[in-house]
């Protein structure tokens, strides 16, 4: 019995990560699902509470997964500023920036349901979390910096919004319109070192 319900989790997934794709969110059914795996719609309920839920399910491990590589990196980073070798700093930034593409590339239905497929849900805005993240991980490095005797510019966590929200969006663009991996590496690499001379002109770094 244990093994039969994980073999209907499995397919509830399957299914639905299909679903969810071909409709969004907001107008794929529960019903349907259940009829294409053969099961009716209260089995689902056995497994997720509601819609919602099930959508997280496909998503939140992937999302969550990048934002602990970019903890573990920040730190990496922090250690470099206080070492103050800024060209080990960039270097990790453009290899962590390729890991994350790389990542998005390889959980690419995820990240193409939380892109296109998530308005209705409290993912809609992840974007929004990411971005704050990676502010509040610069404001840090700034102010690691500054106490390690660097000559820091002044900045704003406002101005940093707005940097961040372009850089974000400049990734995720290429998952909305279906670039290849390939492109996307090619693509990635010139965006990297664009963003990455213009944040250690402001930063000071």
């Amino acid at each position: 019995m244990e093994n039969n319900g994980h073999q209907t989790y499995q397919r509830i997934m399957d299914v639905a990560r299909e679903e969810f794709l071909t409709k969004g969110y907001e107008k794929a059914s529960l019903r349907t699902i259940a009829g294409k795996i053969g099961i009716s719609a209260t089995a689902i309920y056995r497994h997720f509470t509601d819609k919602e839920a099930l959508f997280s399910a496909l998503v939140e491990p992937d999302l969550n997964e990048m934002f602990r590589t970019h903890a573990k990196h920040d730190d990496e980073l922090f250690n470099y500023i206080r070492q103050k070798q800024n060209v080990k700093i960039w270097h990790l930034s453009e290899l962590e920036f390729i890991e994350s593409l790389n990542y998005v590339y390889d959980h690419y239905s995820s990240f193409k349901l939380l892109l296109c497929c998530a308005e209705g849900t409290k993912l809609h805005n992840f974007q929004h979390e990411l971005v704050a993240d990676q502010v509040e991980a610069l404001l840090e490095m700034h102010k690691i910096a500054k106490e390690s005797g660097i000559a820091v510019k002044p900045i704003t966590s406002s101005e940093l919004h707005l940097i961040m929200s372009g850089f974000f969006s400049s990734i995720f663009e290429m998952v909305i319109h279906d670039y290849s991996r390939e492109d996307a590496l090619k693509c990635g690499h010139t965006l990297i070192r664009f963003f990455n001379t213009g944040i250690s002109d402001v930063l000071g770094i």
